[in-house]
């Protein structure tokens, strides 16, 4: 498992689109690997490609849900200036195309638990 991008789930993430992009491109299409990617690997279209030819799970969540998780979080560089209900929709806004778009399976994370959406996925992967 490599994970690059958030830093509330690994306190030594990759950070960093070129690292980001240099990562999935060594691992991202081997057998067996779960890549877990920062939102913003979307934004770097040399990854389109290798994101369309993986099984790229879309993690959805409302602004509303969003808000409510990170209401505490001080820690995200791209929320920390103003207000974040409006720097999350600007995010949303600019991304959201893209993961449908290059998303395998879209799982609404909104009401459904951890566990909930390992299933979900699991039973997508074994068909």
């Amino acid at each position: 498992i490599l994970h690059t991008g958030d830093w509330k789930c690994d306190p030594n993430p990759l950070i960093g689109n070129t690292i980001n992009s240099k990562k999935l491109k060594e691992i991202a299409l081997k057998d067996c690997i779960v890549c877990s990617t920062g939102g913003g690997i979307v934004l770097d279209e040399s990854n389109h490609e290798i994101l369309k030819q993986s099984f790229c799970v879309y993690l959805y969540a409302s602004i509303d849900s969003l808000c409510q998780r990170l209401e505490y979080d001080d820690s995200r560089p791209l929320l920390s200036n103003g207000n974040k209900r409006e720097a999350l929709q600007n995010i949303f806004d600019d991304r959201q195309s893209k993961y449908e778009t290059l998303s395998t399976i879209k799982i609404d994370t909104n009401n459904s638990s951890i566990k909930d959406n390992c299933e979900t996925i699991t039973k997508h992967i074994n068909g």
